[in-house]
Order: C-alpha cells, then structure tokens, then sequence
C-alpha cells in the first residue's frame, strides 16, 4: 500500500520497518554513534515506534516519513532498506524536523527480551517518574534515554496501580499485567514500588531521598541534626539525621510534613534508639575548630566565582585543581573559578568525594547551593554562562 500524498513512492510499509529498526537499534550513543535515532529525534521517534503505525495519524506519518529518510543511510547500511527504498526514501527527504503532537499519558503492552512489558508514556506524574528512576534499569528504562517513554517489566506493572484513571489504556491485557504483578508483588518490590521517600540505614545512618525541601533543609542547619548530597538534582536529594536525639527531633518533623514515607526494615529501632541519645558534650565547638569551612563568593569585576577555605585543605585544593586548567587559578589568597555552572558543578562533586566527612558534604552542598539559589550575600545574581 502507497501513500503516495505523504512519501511519494515510498510505501508505508517501507516507513514503519525504518522506524522500528531504528527504535532497536538506538542505545542512546551510550556505546554506539550513529545507530538508531538522533539525540533531537529519539524521543518523538521512540514514541511513534512504540504506538505503532495502527495509531498514527496523518501527521505522525508525515513526520515517520521524513525521519526515516533522515536516517537512511544508516538504514541503508544495516541492510534494513534496499537501494531503491533507500532512493526513494532520500526524495523525500526535507530541512527541518519539526515533531507532530503526540499523545501522551497513555499505556500500551510490549514485549522486551521476549517476555510482556508495560510501555507507559508518562506526563502526568512526577511521583511516579521518581519511582521508575529508582528501580533498576533491567526492570524499568526510557528507551529514548530521557523524556516520558518508559518500559516497565511486568514484575514492577504493579506501580501502575494508583494511576490507571489517568491513563489511557490502549491494550487491556495492560490492566491483566498490572492485577497479576500486585497480586504477586514481594515485600522488598513493594519498598521499591512506593510513591514516597524510602527511610532506611544507609552506612550506618538513617537517610531518606526526595525532592529539595527548603522547610527540612533549614530544620537542619538550626539543629544541626543532620546534613544534605545533592544527587544529580534538586529533585534527588539525600538527608541523612545524625545519631541522636537531634535526628530523632527532625524525622518525626519530616513525618509531620505529609511526604508518605515508608520505613525499611531496622529504622524504626533504630529511631527508638536515638531517641535517648544525648548529643556528645562540647563536640560542635571541637569540631569548629578544625573543619575547615568554605566560602563562595560571585566577583562581578572580574566575572569569576571566588572560592576560599580555612583552615587549610589539601583534598579541596586537588578537587580545584582538578578542573580544566583554563577554568581556575589562584590570587590575592583566594580561587578564581569560572563563573560556568558545568565547572562549579564539578566542583562540587570533587569536594564531595573528598571522603565522607559531613565538613565535605557541608562544602559541597555550599557550592551546589550557590548555583541554584544564588543571593545577595553571595554577591552579584549570576550571569550563568
């Protein structure tokens, strides 16, 4: 069959092969360039290829069209079109790969690995996004590397529950795959599954992982009863309580805050514990003593962020020098460092892995701080780069 008014002469059939070759062969550019779609054309691509050319409308096909022809000479290379598909897909081809509207929030069957899956197209729930960011990848991943695309194994379909009214279920055997896997579902997969921060012992401390919350967060510095690492953002966020009564104080306040935590086997002893601790007599004083404490400060004059620390800290000054030689140096007994988010960010991250001291964790949370909510105290507003 034709559709000679979109792709002239190249058949429909032609298309949706194209499609789904480069939907299998796509990883991202995690271990391979050039297979699969683009960085700019994954995700609209993954989502056509997962709706299935039975619900394209006419502008999806159109686009289809033109993204095949975009990729094929790659197409032509894995052998997945002919030398005459692939003439007749170059015709075609046009400047400008602008994508059509597609549908989101919808759900649909799919098969990975040879076994059934749930492939969700998720915009309507930061709650979930941050629960199939927790699962591991062979259970849960974005085919398209980001976006709203997501496959779910039917082992973890059951986090689909509370969302179903929202979705749009294309094939019922969706909801078949969602009964069986909560039916079924293993206490340690439920932990897993919750829609809310999980509270356990991590290293030897109660922690917890959730979005930035500046009401905890400042309950934390006025009590000194724990600290915060910033993940790989503002949306995933690590507190962790200090061993005593003061951790104790801050988890019933962070219980109080209505986030629905679930608690892991161990914490609640562990807060029963606590509870009766004593902070250790004149400690913080001894412990400002020798910390060194960093300060982070915008230079408007000379456009560079200065960064200075007492007392002296080797680990720090190697996670400065550590930066790209152009982007720092030293004067006036202070650190010159470009005022670019990307150098400040690693910054952070090399003060951080200076060990597990909370004095790192302190400083590197100062520097992550400084990027996103930069103040008057700090100097100038930033003129991010």
């Amino acid at each position: 069959m034709h559709d000679t008014g979109v792709h002239g002469d190249t058949t429909q059939q032609t298309v949706v092969r194209a499609i789904e070759a480069l939907a299998k062969a796509c990883d991202h550019a995690l271990a391979r360039d050039d297979h699969g779609f683009s960085k700019s054309t994954a995700g609209p691509g993954h989502e056509l290829a997962a709706l299935g050319p039975s619900r394209w409308n006419t502008e999806m096909w159109t686009y289809a069209g033109r993204l095949a022809a975009h990729h094929s000479q790659q197409l032509l290379r894995s052998k997945t079109i002919s030398d005459e598909e692939y003439r007749d897909l170059r015709a075609q081809k046009k400047p400008g790969l602008k994508s059509p509207f597609i549908p989101s929030n919808w759900a649909d069957m799919s098969i990975v690995d040879g076994k059934p899956a749930v492939v969700v197209s998720n915009s309507f729930s930061p709650a979930l996004k941050t629960v199939l960011e927790r699962l591991p990848r062979e259970e849960a991943f974005q085919p398209a590397g980001a976006g709203r695309l997501w496959r779910v194994s039917a082992r973890f379909a059951f986090v689909l529950t509370d969302h179903l009214d929202k979705i749009d279920v294309l094939d019922e055997r969706v909801l078949g795959l969602v009964s069986a896997s909560l039916a079924s579902v293993r206490d340690d997969d439920r932990i897993l599954g919750h829609h809310g921060p999980i509270v356990e012992i991590k290293d030897g401390a109660i922690s917890f992982t959730m979005a930035f919350d500046h009401a905890l967060h400042a309950e934390l510095k006025a009590s000194k009863s724990g600290w915060i690492n910033v993940g790989k953002s503002w949306q995933d966020v690590t507190y962790t309580v200090v061993p005593d009564k003061r951790g104790h104080a801050f988890i019933q306040s962070f219980l109080e805050g209505g986030h629905n935590p679930v608690f892991k086997e161990g914490v609640m002893a562990e807060l029963a514990r606590i509870a009766g601790v004593e902070p250790p007599k004149g400690q913080e004083e001894a412990r400002k003593a020798v910390d060194p404490v960093l300060d982070i400060r915008y230079s408007e004059d000379d456009d560079v962020v200065l960064v200075s620390f007492a007392p002296f800290n080797q680990a720090w000054v190697d996670a400065i020098k550590a930066l790209p030689r152009e982007t720092r140096s030293y004067r006036d007994k202070a650190w010159r460092v470009s005022a670019d988010r990307g150098v400040l960010r690693q910054l952070a991250e090399g003060i951080a892995e200076a060990g597990p001291q909370d004095f790192n964790a302190r400083a590197s949370m100062s520097v992550h701080e400084f990027i996103e909510f930069p103040v008057a105290s700090r100097g100038h507003p930033m003129p991010w780069k």
